[in-house]
């Protein structure tokens, strides 16, 4: 027997024994949540698609229930489908379910740590969502860049309309960039930002939940990268090179320019200011400081890119509610401003327009799991300790038990509400996630949609696109399976609305920068 062959057997009985004894602990046999029946040793994850397994998990709480249990090899996991059972459980009992799995491929393979979004419920963690909380406890100071960079974005769609997802991608990088490192992005194809997606889109894919079962099977991550079926080991080789320079050189850059005095107000730099009072910053708190600032890049740039893209399809499949929300701008704004921050309590049906983009195209249609940390019960069925918790967010924004005809796009559904039923149905109480592990940077990231939809709207018209003979070309609303969701590449045909529009978003941008 070769050698390799002796490894390959190796490792392949290893991480069976390994699965074996996960799958025989104690406990398997209390009363747990119905759910699809397992296989021995592989449990329910040849059920589950490489792509798109919210789909899967859908189907099953149309079946058995909102709250469904299965296993993934060796790993329980409880999925949650409806915003009650995630808000009772993920939101009121806090202390216990604010945990994460742990990822070897994101924190060990790739090497994105130490990042909050994955950091267990423990000090570091404690101490990075301080700073967070910290940083976007006034978003005032974040309104200048805002309108700046919302003006920019309308300006490039107005000079090259057909690469306008590529100008959509650089609005929240740019926004991301100055708030996290002080650093101007003026072009799409910035050094610094090409680094970043390229690395985002590595992070995104190897991380999704099903598109690898090393996190299942942790021995299989010692698998060599010479063995048949070893690709994502090179995969991931590749993602933590790109990881290391997306963390590393922006943090070095900020330290260069501290040191010459040339630093510019930033995230970062208010943590290294702050660490260096009384002393030098240990390489555990560079460490937390590189992966603070990183993820604040990265999580704020991706969501809002997706968020903007999906508006735009949106716009485009759906021409009555464009115009509908262009007139509400025409009739409160007028033609001679633009509209800006302090207008978004004046344009409703916006609002309902960007709740209805949220509900229509989730994000994050998974979120990130959570990880319960003692034994628990629920409605009488019991939560094992270290159990996956997933909320399936895709089906709770869908859920018609809330939402009528929830596959239709439909802002009108959110019109005519009391306070109690508008905050119920807000698509924003799902998409950025639950109790502890709530999206800090929330509402900056919504003010980011919004200025930048309600200036697209003041600004352009958005249509379908016309072929050869005149015929109108109609996307499909298909969205990218991943942790971060996109619609799949699309085109329209986007134009300023006139000559005067254009020379105003000229001279407004012209006396920002000067």
């Amino acid at each position: 027997m070769a050698a390799s062959d002796i490894v390959a057997a190796a490792i392949l009985l290893f991480g069976l024994i390994y699965v074996y004894g996960k799958w025989n602990a104690p406990g398997s046999k209390l009363r747990l949540p119905p759910g699809p029946a397992p296989l021995p040793l592989v449990g329910n994850i040849h059920q589950v698609p490489f792509e798109h397994q919210q789909n899967a998990f859908t189907a099953w709480g149309k079946k058995y229930g909102p709250v469904v249990y299965a296993k993934f090899l060796s790993t329980q996991v409880i999925i949650l489908n409806s915003v009650q059972a995630a808000e009772d459980l993920l939101e009121r009992k806090g202390a216990i379910y604010s945990d994460r799995p742990p990822s070897i491929v994101i924190s060990d393979m790739i090497g994105y740590k130490p990042i909050m979004v994955f950091l267990p419920y423990a000090e570091e963690w404690r101490l990075q969502r301080k700073w967070f909380q910290t940083i976007f406890k006034s978003l005032d100071k974040y309104r200048p860049v805002q309108q700046r960079e919302s003006l920019k974005l309308v300006k490039d769609i107005i000079e090259s309309p057909n690469a306008f997802i590529q100008h959509i991608k650089r609005y929240p990088s740019a926004l991301m960039m100055e708030i996290a490192y002080g650093r101007p992005v003026s072009h799409a194809d910035d050094e610094f930002v090409d680094l970043s997606n390229r690395t985002l889109k590595e992070v995104v894919e190897l991380g999704s939940l099903a598109s690898t079962v090393i996190d299942f099977i942790p021995p299989l991550q010692y698998i060599p990268t010479w063995m048949p079926g070893s690709g994502f080991k090179r995969r991931a080789i590749k993602a933590y090179e790109l990881t290391q320079a997306m963390i590393n050189i922006p943090y070095r850059q900020v330290k260069e320019e501290m040191e010459s005095g040339s630093a510019k107000p930033s995230f970062l730099k208010t943590l290294l200011e702050e660490h260096s009072k009384n002393r030098s910053p240990t390489p555990e708190d560079e460490a937390q400081m590189r992966g603070a600032s990183s993820v604040m890049y990265a999580a704020g740039s991706d969501t809002t890119n997706s968020v903007l893209q999906s508006f735009v399809l949106a716009m485009v499949l759906h021409p009555q509610v464009f115009q509908k929300a262009q007139e509400e701008v025409d009739r409160v704004i007028g033609y001679g401003r633009l509209p800006d921050l302090n207008d978004e309590n004046s344009l409703p049906y916006l609002e309902c327009v960007i709740k209805e983009v949220y509900r229509w195209a989730a994000t994050a249609p998974l979120g990130i799991p959570h990880r319960v940390m003692e034994d628990d019960e629920y409605n009488g069925y019991h939560i094992p300790k270290g159990c996956m918790i997933v909320a399936n967010i895709s089906a709770m924004t869908r859920d018609p038990n809330m939402y009528f005809d929830p596959e239709t796009f439909l802002p009108e559904r959110f019109e005519n509400m009391d306070a109690e039923e508008a905050e119920l149905k807000d698509s924003r109480r799902m998409i950025f996630g639950f109790g502890r592990r709530i999206c800090p940077g929330r509402h900056l990231a919504d003010s980011s949609v919004w200025i930048a939809a309600a200036r697209m709207l003041a600004v352009l018209d958005i249509r379908k696109a016309r072929d050869l003979n005149g015929m109108e070309i109609t996307p499909e609303p298909i969205f990218v399976s991943g942790a971060v969701s996109h619609p799949k590449p699309f085109i329209c045909d986007i134009r300023p609305r006139s000559d005067k529009v254009v020379d105003m978003v000229e001279h407004m941008y012209a006396s920002v920068v000067a």
